[in-house]
């Protein structure tokens, strides 16, 4: 028993030894850090919704995608419009959707945010009074009052194409409430989105208008703050987002959505 014990504790030593010998460390498991982004967005039917609390729509699957593909940890909040600029602006917040972006890249930086490249080709687009026979032709737009949510991307619209006059409301719904109240007989539209004017009056939260013409193209992506202080990830972000545009895998989830979307490519 006792040269057994003295045989451990010289094959402890000489282990021992051998350790203090080899002064380089040792190497622990390489653990890759996790970055966490704060999302926010805003109603805009279909693109983002809330269905029974839970936030969806084709874009939150698309930016998840593109989180997934960059390694990025990312949150989503949703707010009215007006508040989640003000947590981009203050860099309280790193990421916003859905938003308009501008399909030529050097023009697409704005004062607050770096903007994305197009993930969703949609239009702007005209709606009326369900017994008016104006199909938007812009020669007469001077003779017509328009309803349009802003201020934002979409009253901007409203404005270039020189209306009588302007009202804004707080919401795209309050926009059609506010054309549908106005006398009949008055010459109105509402400025809306196309696929969300069409989405409100098929899921039934509008009644009554009818399309009537497209305005023009609009390109919706994302937003990332510039006072963000994980501007860093700002790049993997465009760089998955790419990855994911040329393999399709952006196109199959806005055409299988219901209501299906146009993918950027698809430009008929």
């Amino acid at each position: 028993m006792t040269k057994q014990l003295t045989l451990c504790g010289l094959l402890l030593c000489i282990a021992l030894t051998a350790h203090s010998a080899d002064r380089s460390p040792i190497k622990a498991s390489v653990v890759p850090s996790v970055y966490s982004l704060r999302m926010v967005s805003h109603v805009y039917q279909p693109f983002v919704y809330k269905s029974n609390g839970v936030i969806a729509g084709a874009l939150v699957k698309v930016m998840g995608a593109i989180c997934a593909e960059a390694k990025v940890s990312c949150t989503t909040e949703m707010h009215s419009f007006e508040e989640s600029m003000k947590l981009i602006s203050s860099g309280e917040a790193d990421v916003i959707f859905t938003l308009t972006v501008n399909e030529d890249p050097d023009e697409r930086n704005e004062k607050i945010i770096y903007a994305s490249m197009p993930l969703v080709r949609s239009s702007y687009a005209f709606f009326v009074p369900y017994d008016s026979n104006w199909t938007g032709n812009l020669e007469d737009i001077n003779e017509f009052t328009l309803y349009a949510f802003g201020p934002s991307a979409t009253s901007l619209i409203a404005q270039e194409t020189n209306p009588k006059s302007l009202v804004m409301a707080t919401s795209n719904i309050m926009a059609f409430q506010n054309m549908l109240l106005a006398p009949r007989g008055d010459k109105v539209a509402v400025v809306v989105n196309k696929d969300t004017g069409f989405y409100m009056l098929t899921q039934g939260s509008v009644r009554g208008p009818k399309f009537a013409g497209i305005i023009k193209d609009s390109y919706l992506g994302f937003g990332f703050s510039r006072k963000s202080k994980n501007l860093h990830l700002y790049r993997p972000l465009l760089e998955a987002t790419n990855k994911l545009l040329v393999n399709k895998t952006i196109s199959k989830i806005l055409t299988t959505n219901n209501p299906p979307l146009s993918p950027v490519e698809d430009k008929k």
